[in-house]
């Protein structure tokens, strides 16, 4: 994999291209970064990776609690989840979870978008982000 990626990069100074793969890409130790800004690597993603910032007071917060440094990233998908659906149950009632598909909902950290596939199964989130290495930073693209 790091070779194929190493020989498109080597490739993209004369074309332009641009890979797309998964998040685990970038976290191969031997593979030049460089390579993935080159070549616009873009991935989808289940979390927002770039808005952990907004959270600072609900960080301070569990910090000050906790008596411990940053929380993990649970702690964000717990919140996220909870205010998700205790925000539906508030203001539609219990019923509310029959309809999810209709209540597409962006936390800071997670994208609510739900599909039924069938009356027989219950409900697929796929709400994800797209990210893209440009400039040597990762960036959220607008692709929903």
């Amino acid at each position: 994999m790091v070779d194929f990626i190493t020989q498109l990069a080597v490739f993209s100074d004369k074309k332009d291209v641009v890979l797309f793969g998964w998040q685990s890409i970038s976290e191969m130790e031997v593979l030049d970064q460089a390579y993935l800004n080159n070549l616009s690597f873009t991935f989808p993603h289940q979390y927002n990776l770039t808005n952990v910032i907004s959270y600072t007071p609900l960080i301070d917060s569990y910090r000050l609690q906790q008596e411990t440094s940053s929380p993990s990233e649970y702690f964000f998908i717990g919140f996220d989840i909870s205010f998700y659906y205790l925000k539906n149950l508030r203001e539609l009632g219990p019923d509310f979870i029959h309809t999810l598909n209709t209540l597409p909902f962006e936390t800071n950290y997670m994208r609510f978008k739900y599909a039924r596939p069938d009356n027989i199964t219950g409900y697929d989130n796929r709400g994800v982000y797209i990210f893209r290495y440009q400039d040597y930073k990762l960036v959220k693209t607008g692709w929903k």
